[in-house]
């Protein structure tokens, strides 16, 4: 998360994380996370600004229920999307 914030910094571009994620650390000197709304009406419009998104240890952004004629995913066609794990080395 610290490199991630660096990164972040640097570049300018926003880090993101899921709406319920079960740790996330508040307060001074702790990296600003911005939450992707769980709802799609304000997830999809909130992922609409961004061309590329990298998922980092996490997974595609997806709704929790099947909504009649709308998508499951979160994340505008438009957005390009790109998956790395982590991997730890010893």
């Amino acid at each position: 998360m610290e490199l991630a914030g660096r990164i972040s910094l640097k570049t300018g571009v926003p880090l993101l994380g899921e709406t319920f994620a079960p740790r996330i650390a508040r307060g001074e000197g702790s990296i600003p996370v911005e939450l992707i709304p769980y709802l799609p009406e304000q997830a999809v419009p909130f992922l609409q600004k961004f061309e590329q998104l990298i998922m980092v240890g996490a997974l595609l952004p997806v709704t929790t229920f099947a909504y009649k004629g709308k998508s499951v995913f979160k994340v505008p066609a438009s957005c390009q999307v790109t998956a790395m794990e982590r991997s730890i080395t010893t």
